[in-house]
């Protein structure tokens, strides 16, 4: 699985992408941290590409972004479908509630209760419309309203927290630990074109100046 995450505002757009690649076969599964998903698609133009499943035509496998959307929400994804449960489980009682009250008749009971099950589902909506309305004017909008003005700096941070973000939650968590290994992060804006601010290599970059001296002389080519 993958952990990629994309900002963008007015001065430039932050990329970054986790390490980790999950390889299953027979039934058995492989979790190496190595994989390379952010790529510079060209040494001129500032274009990028970042690859979230592997190479296949079957088997898709899409970015994990439950704690980037728990971050930007301020609640975990699933909330809608644990709200509609609880509140079909509410009225479910209440009308059981009911059906045990005295002072009613059999008729007006089955009418209170026919008119409870014909409510159910747009209190539930209400219910999630509330969650929602709130989680937005809360969390996102402020969230959002900042990341607009964040300088390029910043922007790649918050990026590159974001991944390290769910890289926690799987490791701290019975889950597999999907995402994980280093963070590569790269901004591009007009000005600059693509910088990276981290690439991890299968090398030691120490030990091979040649393959940067290349990489000068195919940008000024």
């Amino acid at each position: 699985m993958t952990a990629e995450v994309a900002i963008l505002n007015r001065e430039a757009v932050a990329l970054a992408a986790d390490s980790a690649v999950t390889i299953t076969r027979s039934g058995s599964r492989k979790i190496y941290n190595t994989a390379n998903k952010l790529f510079a698609l060209s040494t001129v133009e500032p274009v990028a590409v970042m690859l979230y499943r592997k190479p296949s035509l079957v088997d898709i496998q899409f970015a994990q972004g439950d704690m980037v959307t728990t971050f930007m929400h301020g609640i975990h994804p699933n909330h809608r479908q644990v709200v509609y449960g609880y509140a079909d489980k509410m009225i479910s009682l209440l009308a059981e509630h009911l059906k045990g009250q005295s002072g009613h008749t059999s008729t007006e009971n089955t009418e209170l209760l026919m008119e409870l099950e014909r409510v159910r589902p747009s209190i539930a909506k209400e219910l999630i419309d509330r969650f929602d309305d709130y989680t937005q004017t809360e969390h996102y909008d402020p969230i959002r309203s900042i990341v607009d003005s964040l300088p390029k700096e910043e922007l790649a941070e918050m990026a590159e927290a974001l991944v390290n973000l769910t890289s926690l939650k799987r490791r701290v968590t019975p889950a597999d630990e999907t995402v994980g290994g280093p963070i590569d992060v790269a901004i591009i804006s007009k000005g600059d074109g693509l910088v990276w601010i981290k690439r991890k290599h299968y090398f030691k970059p120490e030990l091979n100046p040649r393959y940067f001296s290349r990489d000068q002389t195919l940008s000024r080519s």
